[in-house]
């Protein structure tokens, strides 16, 4: 895996400076992408969802034994909720959090966890933002129908987020 050569570090970093935000079209070289990309219709994807400070992380498993009638009642609890306070709910696999647990079983993400924390990358990063990150976080996100996350901050205790990235 590796970045798109035909990015501009010094271009970005100027973006970065003046907004404190940036969108980094083809991060990755397009084969890369593509690999990628298709790996993600092969994982058992998560519902993540928060009620305040309470995460909740719902299993393949869990979702199919739910009726349809729970899966919008908890749309809908959901959304209210997004009215007023931070609140997310969309599709995740955490790729940090299963290599450090169970282990990653797929050769793609694997390497795309190496490489998001390779001295290239980190270095690439850092020289974009200013920041001194030494670890990438690494999780996948699908945002489905209804799916959505609320205006936040992604300062989590132990984690160390200079940054985030999508």
């Amino acid at each position: 895996m590796k970045l798109n050569p035909a990015l501009d570090q010094s271009a970005l970093a100027q973006a970065f400076a003046k907004d404190q935000r940036l969108q980094i079209g083809d991060f990755l070289d397009q084969p890369d992408a593509l690999r990628l990309a298709a790996e993600f219709e092969n994982i058992d994807w998560r519902l993540v969802l928060n009620e305040g400070k309470q995460h909740f992380d719902i299993a393949p498993h869990q979702l199919e034994a739910m009726t349809p009638e729970q899966m919008s009642a908890l749309h809908r609890a959901a959304l209210l909720r997004g009215e007023t306070e931070f609140q997310y709910i969309y599709k995740n696999y955490p790729v940090s959090d299963v290599a450090e647990g169970s282990g990653l079983t797929s050769p793609v993400l694997e390497e795309t966890l190496k490489f998001m924390n390779s001295a290239d990358v980190l270095q690439f990063l850092n020289g974009v933002t200013g920041c001194s990150a030494d670890y990438c976080d690494v999780q996948a996100t699908r945002y489905e129908n209804g799916h959505f996350l609320t205006t936040h901050d992604d300062n989590v205790d132990g984690k160390n987020r200079p940054f985030a990235y999508v």
